[in-house]
């Protein structure tokens, strides 16, 4: 489970469409609507944000955080990779099978 943030729904669904046709992504879910707080260059900040859900497979997360900081207009993107720890299992074989 990978989780990011754009700066437009714009920007997300391009990412989401890239990751997918890539095969580097079985789903992506985007979030609109979020805002964070942050410092950035010792100043506090807020700005709003699209949060992206990212269900893909560790053995792509190198080259999906490449693609993701190429598409990306943020300095510095958010790119977090979370294990997951158990799941339906049916979901987990259709992951997999989507990305081969």
């Amino acid at each position: 489970m990978v989780f990011s943030s754009a700066g437009s729904q714009i920007e997300a669904n391009h990412i989401a469409e890239t990751l997918i046709n890539k095969k580097l992504a079985a789903c992506v879910s985007i979030l609109p609507g979020v805002t964070s707080h942050y410092c950035w260059k010792g100043k506090k900040e807020s700005s709003y944000e699209v949060s992206i859900i990212i269900k893909s497979v560790k053995d792509k997360f190198e080259e999906l955080k490449k693609e993701i900081i190429e598409l990306h207009s943020f300095e510095v993107p958010e790119i977090l990779m979370l294990p997951v720890v158990d799941g339906n299992e049916d979901y987990l074989s259709w992951l997999k099978e989507v990305m081969a």
